[in-house]
């Protein structure tokens, strides 16, 4: 009869004779339908999760975007996604991440302007005033300007002001180097033409 009921080939369900026509093309939650992007033919349960065409919203920016390219999208080119800093390891958007990186981290890399070493922004200012081995230094005997490089062999072996000792073994003078050459050398009594040369090559 009409009001017998029958089970849905599609779904399992009963249904009455008289409305498992309508059931099957209107209500069934099993019955086929076409996708509309790739034309395919499908439950209607699983048609959202069928369709790599279909569009769904990104978890980061929003942005509809095609499923099938969706993990592209997350990977490489969604502005909204977090992002680690190569050098504080902070997050940030990936679209803050340019700027944070060469304008703002502390902790970003920069060139010693001085030695060309590179250092973290944060350590500039001490590395340029006390590591650099080029920053200029002032020398404390003769007050000339030298690279902290030069400054050494500077004091120890050139500044015309450095403290000597006279090179004669009874001569108790001590003073500057200039003040010996010009003054000291031409009047030790204890002096002698062989260690005077020597002295004045820099070799005793």
């Amino acid at each position: 009869g009409i009001n017998a009921e029958y089970g849905c080939e599609q779904c399992g369900c009963s249904i009455a004779v008289k409305k498992l026509l309508k059931y099957k093309s209107k209500a069934c939650t099993k019955r086929p339908i076409s996708c509309q992007k790739c034309h395919s033919e499908v439950s209607i349960t699983d048609l959202w999760n069928h369709c790599p065409m279909r569009l769904v919203g990104c978890r980061f920016c929003l942005r509809k975007i095609t499923w099938a390219i969706m993990d592209n999208h997350v990977s490489s080119k969604c502005s909204e996604i977090p992002t680690r800093c190569r050098f504080c390891s902070r997050l940030y958007r990936r679209v803050l991440m340019d700027r944070h990186e060469t304008e703002k981290c502390r902790l970003r890399l920069v060139r010693c302007p001085l030695c060309s070493e590179d250092i973290s922004w944060s350590e500039l200012s001490h590395h340029e005033q006390r590591i650099c081995s080029r920053r200029v230094l002032q020398c404390l005997l003769c007050e000339a300007i030298f690279t902290s490089d030069d400054l050494a062999v500077q004091e120890g072996r050139q500044c015309p002001k450095r403290r000597v000792e006279c090179p004669f073994h009874w001569c108790a003078y001590a003073g500057t180097w200039e003040e010996y050459i010009i003054i000291h050398s031409t009047i030790c009594p204890e002096r002698d033409p062989i260690s005077r040369a020597m002295w004045n090559l820099n070799l005793i």
